[in-house]
């Protein structure tokens, strides 16, 4: 490390040139991109600077993969350990305007999972930084340190330090049998492009299978989540709900980036790398659970009431977290294959550290170091893996691999945990064109696999955010575009018997109390006679958008729904054959009684039928329909409804201008971003997807109503129900 020693009016120019792209996204000689959650507007600029400069992150730059993930790591791990440090990355001599630069960088973003900002320059700075670099400057003094690529990780830290960076506190410990919830949530941040969280799949990096189960397990990397299918495609289940770090059933259980797994047969056990929290996981496949094995879990308690606990059976274990910046310790795994009857080999992505771990106690037996050595190691099931290749990128273009980086004497290494073998099939993971692929070996033809059975999915967790959950995370404040509508609806009648604490309608019919001294005897109990509330059917029809079809329909899972205000118990419809009329819950026990009274013992069956509510959901190559109903009282209330389509471009749409178009509307949800960003997005889609048919869009839905409910009218007599159930039906459309 040494202070640079550059002219200082260089140093100047320089600086003042990064500050002041801090005010706007772009200039006439510069570009912001991975403008994550307003990065650049989040600088401190009196604070402390960390800038990778020149870091080969164009991959159409000659470079190895170690030249482009090291400094990259090594910033993520900075990154963490000073949280209070302000993080980007320069490109200098770049073109702004151009597509291409905007398209590379866009996919190296991506693929290393970068959350920080990337300033593209077209001023060079490269002969006073002497190439690619660390710069750490301070704002206040404009004080510069440049230190080289190749510097030891102390050599960073000391230099952060010494500008007096606070470091990150310890990590909390967190409960192993329900991950986080003991544990603050905390800010998630992730790569800016929610274009492409649109995808089915985002950054599919890894996949491992299952051969006598028919199963592939999919690391749908930047969703954070493991997608489970069949040999068809048909989606059996999903491990992950949302970014984090948290054991427990697979719906609610959180990861962070996943990539290579291995399924252990005679356990039953998937275990899979969970990359961005330097961990590994275990998922039970019978029990559906999930638990981390690294870092290894310990007692929490300790002492006489320690043992009582752990004698009673009640002793808690937990997991702490790593410390992200020892580099002892497992970081940014990518890589995971068997090794022996009870190891595992976990390696990072540009192979130059491997960790020989055990299955059963999680324990770390040995630390390799340098290519020469993994390869020494297990050069033979990498080569093992890329002979299943071999037949593929012979009849595929070789542009599709040219992210992929190879190590001496083995082409295309880093996709060792990409690809598989299923009965007749070679599975391959196609990363960058957001899709997996099935080679037949017999008769050499490449399929993109269709998926279906979508609604096992679910929602994406990007879409929404109960508002029970209060949290400063990177997904939880984004701004969608919604569909708001306004009306004015009158309440129906409940009788107050349903909501009495401590007394219901059948202890008042067990004391032979007239129906009509009910009132008297709620009056007795010093509560109003009635509350008033009643139903609301909201009809909603969707058009979807135009030159798209359904690739599947729209499910219940797919939609959630919230009441506020003086809205409650919100569901789905019953359906046109629902009952319109509503009646105290008295008057409701007494028609079932005469029902059970009067009607005929062989027309019993028929009543039964009749009561069934037909299906009142749709949906057409056009049009989605579904419905909630609500129980609102007098006052203001909201529902708020979120939902996904899962869609695909008709098969008519040959013209590849025209589906270049219809992937620009489709992906470009918001409004607001860049526009440059956005047509790069386009242009990486279709670059490495060249037949759009084969892509599925998530389209989200955000929709918002608002209803004014007045008081309920006044019956001539008490006994007298005057109904107000109210129906509204709301078309949109998507486009």
């Amino acid at each position: 490390m040494s202070e640079a020693q550059h002219d200082l009016v260089s140093h100047e120019e320089m600086l003042a040139f990064i500050k002041s792209t801090f005010d706007e996204l772009e200039g006439p000689d510069h570009c912001w991109l991975n403008n994550v959650d307003g990065g650049i507007k989040s600088f401190n600029q009196d604070g402390i600077f960390l800038v990778l400069v020149n870091a080969t992150l164009d991959y159409s730059l000659p470079r190895s993969h170690h030249e482009c993930t090291f400094p990259i790591e090594r910033v993520k791990l900075l990154q963490q350990r000073y949280p209070k440090l302000n993080v980007f990355a320069l490109q200098c001599g770049s073109s702004v305007d151009s597509i291409n630069t905007h398209t590379e960088l866009i996919q190296t973003i991506m693929e290393e999972y970068i959350t920080y900002p990337v300033l593209i320059s077209e001023k060079n700075f490269a002969m006073m930084t002497n190439g690619a670099c660390y710069l750490l400057f301070e704002g206040s003094t404009n004080r510069l340190f440049h230190i080289k690529l190749d510097e030891e990780f102390g050599t960073l830290a000391k230099a952060i330090e010494e500008l007096n960076v606070p470091q990150k506190e310890s990590a909390p410990t967190i409960q192993n049998s329900n991950f986080g919830r003991m544990r603050q949530l905390e800010v998630i941040k992730e790569p800016d492009f929610r274009s492409f969280r649109n995808l089915l799949l985002y950054h599919p990096g890894c996949l491992s299978v299952d051969e006598d189960g028919n199963r592939i397990f999919i690391s749908d990397s930047n969703h954070h989540r493991i997608i489970i299918a069949d040999g068809d495609g048909k989606i059996l289940d999903c491990i992950g709900s949302s970014p984090g770090f948290e054991d427990g059933e697979f719906g609610s259980a959180k990861l962070l980036r996943p990539a290579g797994s291995f399924y252990c047969t005679a356990e039953n056990f998937l275990y899979f790398v969970d990359s961005e929290n330097h961990a590994i996981r275990r998922a039970d496949m019978e029990k559906r659970m999930l638990e981390t094995v690294y870092p290894v879990c310990v007692q929490k308690n300790s002492g006489i009431w320690g043992w009582v606990l752990d004698k009673l059976g009640l002793a808690r274990e937990i997991a702490q977290k790593p410390e992200e910046y020892e580099l002892d310790l497992i970081a940014f795994p990518w890589h995971l294959m068997k090794m022996g009857e009870d190891d595992l080999l976990i390696t990072n992505r540009s192979f130059e550290t491997s960790w020989i771990m055990s299955m059963a106690t999680g324990e770390i037996k040995k630390v390799l170091r340098g290519i020469p050595n993994i390869m020494e190691m297990r050069g033979h099931t990498i080569m093992e893996k890329m002979s299943l290749l071999k037949e593929i990128y012979e009849n595929w273009s070789p542009e599709r691999l040219q992210h992929s980086f190879s190590l001496e004497g083995i082409p295309h290494a880093g996709l060792a945990s990409s690809v598989a073998n299923l009965q007749n099939y070679t599975i391959f993971s196609d990363a960058a064109g957001q899709r997996v692929l099935k080679f037949h070996r017999e008769s050499q033809r490449i399929s993109c696999l269709q998926f279906s059975n979508l609604g096992v999915l679910g929602l994406p967790y990007w879409l929404v955010c109960p508002i029970e959950r209060v949290c400063d995370s990177g997904y939880s404040g984004r701004s969608w575009s919604e569909h708001l509508h306004y009306f004015n609806v009158l309440p129906g009648i409940i009788d107050i018997l349903a909501h009495l604490p401590f007394l219901n309608l059948q202890v008042l019919l067990c004391l032979c109390i007239p129906f009509s001294l009910l009132d008297e005897v709620i009056f007795m109990l010093d509560m109003p006679s009635f509350i008033f509330s009643g139903r609301c059917d909201i009809q909603v029809f969707v058009d979807i958008p135009l030159g798209t079809e359904l690739a599947a329909p729209l499910e219940e899972s797919c939609i959630w729904r919230q009441a506020r205000g003086s809205a409650v118990e919100l569901s789905g419809s019953e359906g046109e054959g629902a009952s319109t009329e509503k009646v105290g819950v008295a008057q409701q026990w007494f028609d079932e009684l005469d029902n059970l009274a009067f009607s005929k013992p062989g027309l019993e069956e028929d009543i039964q039928d009749e009561e069934i509510p037909p299906d009142r959901s749709f949906q057409d190559k056009d049009k989605v329909h579904f419905d909630c109903a609500v129980n609102i009282s007098p006052g203001t209330s909201e529902v708020v409804v979120s939902a996904v389509l899962y869609l695909k471009v008709k098969k008519t749409q040959d013209n590849g201008e025209e589906q270049k178009n219809l992937a620009k509307r489709i992906l470009d949800y918001q409004k607001h971003e860049d526009r440059k960003s956005e047509d790069a997005c386009t242009e990486l889609l279709l670059k490495t997807c060249r037949d759009m048919q084969d892509m599925i869009f998530m389209k989200p839905l955000q929709l918002r109503i608002r209803l004014e409910c007045g008081d309920h009218p006044a019956a001539e007599t008490k006994k007298e129900t005057i109904t107000t159930d109210s129906i509204i039906k709301i078309d949109m459309s998507l486009d």
